[in-house]
């Protein structure tokens, strides 16, 4: 699915996704569940993982499109509060370097909802930089790749990634961007074992051959591509 959304909707459309990716996971679980297995195994609900690149190219992008990482800082807190109990998430802020809310997947009831709330506060990184010696922070040279490998290990059922696309590898002072075929490969990835992962992108002011790369990985992934368009007034 590939279309433009206006930086007002991005909330409200990941939300929705969310909600519409968890009834088809929860009837496809229902539907394979073993003869005399416990309805109880039933219950898991979607492990969902958003990826934000918190770049300095991002953050000018998405305040030029109306939505500024504050604002996104608002919508992610809201979005997270509208999520099921039964559903398990985690939150990763990237550039190169990586700050995840947690080290694994966390089920979004009160309790870890006020914990998001207080990270997310206290953590939200809107100075375009992300160094590995910011607390919780992971010194990661492979950038995106490194991000997703951590993103794999979590098992997730569906991956969201806000990014403008270009992804960049090396250290502080030097970098370049990764390779498309070593970007496709770690996306890819995150589907194996028969299990498919839907990668969803929303992309603030691409350049076309990234934008081209991402909707082609979230084509063959089952997931969607937006492309985020100013707000209107």
């Amino acid at each position: 699915m590939l279309y433009e959304i206006s930086a007002d909707d991005i909330g409200a459309e990941i939300v929705e996704s969310i909600k519409e990716r968890e009834r088809e996971l929860i009837g496809a679980r229902s539907v394979s569940t073993e003869p005399g297995k416990a309805a109880g195994a039933q219950a898991e609900g979607l492990r969902v993982v958003l990826l934000f690149d918190v770049s300095r190219s991002v953050a000018n992008e998405s305040a030029q499109s109306g939505l500024p990482m504050t604002k996104i800082k608002e919508e992610t807190v809201r979005l997270v509060d509208s999520l099921e109990s039964s559903t398990r998430f985690n939150v990763v802020q990237f550039t190169r370097n990586y700050l995840p809310f947690e080290e694994d997947m966390v089920p979004a009831d009160a309790a870890h909802r006020e914990s998001f709330r207080k990270w997310i506060s206290e953590k939200w990184n809107d100075s375009g930089k992300l160094s590995s010696v910011y607390d919780g922070a992971t010194k990661n040279p492979s950038g995106i790749v490194g991000v997703l490998g951590f993103t794999e290990k979590m098992k997730p059922d569906v991956v969201y990634i806000i990014s403008d696309g270009s992804f960049e590898q090396g250290g502080q002072t030097e970098a370049n961007k990764v390779s498309s075929s070593d970007v496709r490969k770690a996306f890819e990835a995150l589907s194996h074992g028969g299990k498919k992962v839907p990668v969803n992108f929303i992309a603030f002011a691409p350049d076309e051959s990234d934008a081209e790369q991402m909707k082609k990985i979230a084509v063959s992934s089952g997931g969607s591509f937006r492309r985020v368009t100013k707000s209107t007034p």
